[in-house]
């Protein structure tokens, strides 16, 4: 894109540094299953947004982040076209009006304005190509069914479940009322739910290795402990603004949404394409009688859901359907609004039957219309943007490494606010800011970040910190540095450096692995109650166990301090030696998780929370070797079940039904128009 790459909020920071960390992961011999770098660490596999599973993320090991995103939003847009296509000849369109409905679906605002957000519309793209299989499966049932569950798996390993549940939503409308299944002979409804049962249990058992990972994540992550109406209803589409732009042609050039961002929110085919699909709609006439039904229903099931809390009964909408509490961003719903109205233009086109030269004419225009629109509102910024060094990056390099730093809050809101004399020159400030979440494309070590799924305990002990510059947790989180704006902090901090931003050390913060002087048993609401209560607190003196009894006159006596030395460290892996004359605790500030094990001279010994949100393992006087490292709970059985149920089916698939197998709609009925 001569020199130019793809450039929006998102992608720099999240999609950006999640890839650098991925491809360093894997380029140096590890999987990463444990992300070090935010939140003083979080599971990076079990974050379904990291799509470590999905086929595609592997470009980065390839390419720059710049070209692997060009490359695989390339690959994906021609996935879409290709996969709607296909479904609208199945349904029996013409070819120009399935090329038509190919182009819509591919090419519409709505999938253009998610280039920002590549776990969307990598799982955006699959939806067709599932329904293709369901239909072919009245044909040779079992290996169609198989391939749609291999395409819902591949929609769940994409990385975003919301777009997963709406699919889910498509097909419970086909048991209610079949239409998009429907060929020749209408199925019966069992017949339908037999088949989405076989196709969800396959799918269940194929992605059980990323879904079960993500559901332990998922549990302990804010957005499930603390969502609520408001949270689930931000960015609902205001109704004017859904007309507007589903009408307006360049709207994005002069109409700015007030409620949230555009390339969430954005939805826009034009004038022609919406007058094809509101013809589809009204004339389609007995042969796409129960067809045109459906997607009238699916289209406005979308819509309807995009407009959130401007729906007067939302609430009572998420009543009765619980997921849509656990996703935020109603106007995601939008999806569904596209793919209706690609296969309603479709039908409209073939019912207008114009000629070639007029059919040719009409969706060249429709094409030219999105590709305007398309070509207007993608964001570009020179590819050094990705690279770029900055002054505040040169020189936390070599002291940083095992440290933790931190942005300060109001430096964290000002930081999006940069301005310079190109889009480049202002961009380059975020490196400088170390915005969430570059920090870990350099392998800086950030007690906060930019991501949903985190613990919901730790989020108590930021907010904390944010109210508090001289809280103790900052301590505890082992903060070495503060990045603020403001050059005036606290004089427990010393100034170090300048550029676009002020760097500050703390001369107190622990370290990442140490070993306390006294431990003491709390409950978690008397830790906080302890330390909130003071702005000075050592927790290299005393650390606190939440859930494990301690004998207070075991830790109270004077005894020499135990000596301790990081052997080996690595994301997701401590090697530790210490040297004791006492049994004594090593406390790591890395995140207390499930998946993480410890062993102690070679032998299995329990992990407990301490701080709250740290571990703390026991080790026996004299010379000890402590092993930590993480896993996803259960993983290896899980990819063990994943790996077996998917070859044992297509082996039998292969060994027994190689013919034309029975098809799904042996009982049917006849359609009365």
């Amino acid at each position: 894109m001569n020199g130019q790459a793809l450039f929006y909020d998102t992608l720099f920071r999240l999609f950006y540094p999640y890839a650098t960390f991925f491809r360093n992961s894997i380029l140096s011999g590890d999987f990463p299953f444990w992300n070090p770098f935010l939140y003083s660490g979080v599971p990076f596999f079990a974050n379904l947004q990291s799509a470590l599973l999905y086929p595609f993320t592997y470009l980065h090991l390839l390419w720059t982040f710049p070209n692997a995103l060009l490359i695989n939003t390339m690959i994906h847009t021609i996935l879409a076209a290709i996969f709607m296509f296909l479904l609208a000849r199945d349904l029996k369109f013409s070819k120009g009006a399935s090329l038509l409905s190919g182009l819509i679906f591919s090419f519409n605002g709505y999938f253009v304005g998610h280039y920002a957000y590549p776990s969307h519309f990598n799982s955006y793209i699959w939806l067709p190509l599932i329904l293709l299989f369901l239909r072919r499966s009245q044909q040779q049932f079992w290996a169609n069914a198989g391939w749609a569950a291999v395409a819902v798996t591949l929609q769940i390993f994409a990385g975003h479940p919301q777009f997963v549940f709406y699919t889910g939503l498509v097909l419970f409308l086909e048991i209610l009322s079949p239409g998009l299944l429907v060929g020749k002979v209408a199925p019966k409804r069992k017949n339908i739910v037999s088949v989405l049962t076989i196709v969800g249990l396959l799918t269940f058992l194929w992605s059980a290795v990323q879904l079960i990972s993500t559901l332990h994540l998922g549990l302990q992550a804010p957005r499930t402990l603390s969502g609520g109406y408001e949270w689930a209803t931000t960015y609902s589409l205001k109704p004017s603004d859904l007309l507007k732009m589903l009408s307006w042609p360049l709207w994005n050039q002069y109409f700015k949404l007030l409620s949230g961002d555009p390339n969430i929110m954005g939805i826009y085919f034009g004038i022609p394409i919406l007058g094809l699909a509101l013809w589809g709609g009204l004339k389609g006439g007995r042969k796409w009688l129960v067809l045109r039904r459906q997607l009238t229903l699916i289209t406005g099931i979308g819509l309807l859901l995009a407009l959130g809390g401007y729906l007067p009964f939302y609430r009572q909408i998420m009543e009765l359907i619980p997921p849509l509490k656990l996703f935020r961003f109603p106007a995601q719903a939008s999806y569904l609004a596209c793919f209706g109205i690609a296969l309603l233009s479709a039908m409209g086109l073939d019912c207008w039957k114009p000629g070639n030269k007029t059919m040719g004419f009409v969706v060249g225009l429709c094409i030219l219309d999105l590709w305007v629109f398309s070509w207007k509102s993608i964001s570009t910024i020179d590819k050094g943007f990705y690279s770029a060094q900055s002054a505040t990056v040169d020189f936390l390099k070599g002291k940083a490494e095992n440290q933790r730093l931190f942005l300060t809050p109001m430096s964290r809101q000002r930081a999006l606010t940069q301005q310079g004399k190109t889009s480049l020159e202002a961009a380059l400030k975020f490196h400088d800011a170390l915005l969430p979440n570059l920090a870990m494309v350099y392998g800086f070590r950030d007690v906060e970040g930019y991501e949903e799924l985190r613990y919901k305990k730790y989020d108590d002990i930021l907010d904390a910190i944010s109210v508090n510059p001289l809280s103790p947790w900052l301590d505890a989180l082992g903060v070495k540095y503060l990045l603020s704006y403001n050059d005036k902090l606290p004089s427990k901090y010393s100034h170090k450096t300048q550029s676009t931003i002020h760097v500050f050390e703390n001369p107190e913060a622990i370290p990442l692995v140490y070993v306390p002087k006294t431990v003491l048993s709390l409950s978690e609401k008397e830790i906080f109650s302890v330390v909130n209560q003071t702005n000075r607190f050592e927790f290299r003196d005393l650390t606190f166990l939440s859930e494990t009894p301690v004998e207070s006159s075991e830790n109270t006596r004077s005894q020499p301090q135990p000596t301790l030395a990081v052997k080996e460290q690595k994301p997701g892996f401590f090697i530790i030696e210490t040297d004791g004359e006492f049994p004594h605790w090593v406390v790591f500030s890395e995140s207390y998780d499930e998946g993480w094990s410890a062993f102690v001279n070679g032998k299995k010994t329990d992990i407990s929370k301490a701080n709250l949100v740290q571990m703390a393992v026991p080790v026996p006087a004299g010379s000890s070797l402590v092993e930590l490292k993480y896993g996803p709970p259960h993983f290896f059985s899980l990819v063990l079940i994943s790996t077996l149920s998917f070859f044992m089916f297509w082996g039998v698939v292969g060994i027994f039904f190689r013919k034309r197998s029975p098809s799904f709609l042996e009982e049917k009925e006849e359609f009365n128009f």
